[in-house]
């Protein structure tokens, strides 16, 4: 079965992971940093935490949303969590590096409440046809 929603939001946090992932490699090269970031709280390591924390929650609304998609949510509902979710990786982004906290709440936001609305319509699905559906 082809899940092209998932595939389209898969494919864009790819691009997204894979363009942090560069911004990262160009950190080590100017601080000189073979591996990891160097032992201290720079920008590379802010590089460094914006790519992994991206890449951590990617995969999970990666699988959220093929199990919505698989069990045939509104295309509608589920484009509005995927762009949610990636306006909140963006707006991560720019909130680690700026130092705002302010907007990096607003980013972590985003990206919680597709995940958690996500997870409450699966397990909502697993209910109704586990308990209801027999």
């Amino acid at each position: 079965m082809i899940l092209p929603i998932t595939a389209l939001m898969a494919g864009i946090l790819v691009l997204w992971g894979a363009y942090l992932s560069l911004t990262v490699s160009f950190a080590r090269a100017r601080h000189q940093v073979p591996l990891g970031n160097g032992g201290d709280a720079s920008e590379l390591n802010r590089f460094v935490r914006v790519h992994g924390n991206t890449a951590e929650y990617s995969a999970l609304f990666i699988v959220v949303l093929a199990l919505l998609e698989f069990h045939g949510l509104r295309s509608e509902v589920m484009y509005v969590l995927g762009g949610v979710f990636i306006l909140g990786r963006v707006l991560h982004r720019q909130a680690l590096l700026s130092g705002s906290l302010a907007m990096r709440l607003w980013a972590m936001q985003l990206t919680h409440w597709p995940l958690i609305i996500g997870a409450l319509i699966l397990a909502y699905t697993w209910f109704t046809h586990t308990f209801l559906l027999g």
